[in-house]
């Protein structure tokens, strides 16, 4: 097994809203989205939500992940910040590592910096580690 952690970028959108709107917009798909679904217990789901994900690589380069994110949004930036605001929508960007040995590295950019605040993106980060055994396993 390679060093080197799986890692990916998502962009989440929550809130009351059209999914398929946004992706028209941002013109990519959602790798998930919801609208209106109910749960199993018959009630509607209090919110609906557009995910965007980078692919999984094998890397050490999270501010690549990170700029391939906001690579999306930057050219539609007034469109997205308008959508996001008239509807009250929450955003989120998360960055997500898989490891065994070795953790992501790297800095972001003051331009990435200022583009998460203006896009009024709360930053997560979630670190999983996984045993080679767990990992060789994992279809």
């Amino acid at each position: 097994m390679s060093d080197e952690p799986e890692i990916s970028a998502c962009l989440l959108v929550c809130g009351s809203f059209d999914p398929r709107e946004l992706s028209l917009l941002l013109g990519v798909d959602a790798a998930s989205d919801r609208a209106g679904e109910m749960r199993r217990n018959g009630v509607a789901r209090e919110e609906d939500s557009w995910h965007y994900r980078t692919d999984k690589t094998r890397s050490f380069d999270w501010p690549d992940h990170l700029e391939t994110v906001l690579g999306i949004v930057r050219p539609h930036l007034g469109d997205f910040l308008a959508f996001c605001d008239t509807r009250s929508l929450y955003r989120e960007i998360h960055l997500v590592s898989t490891m065994t040995d070795g953790t992501p590295i790297g800095s972001f950019t003051a331009e990435q910096v200022a583009d998460l605040a203006q896009l009024g993106c709360a930053l997560d980060i979630d670190l999983y580690v996984a045993s080679d055994h767990d990992h060789a396993h994992t279809p």
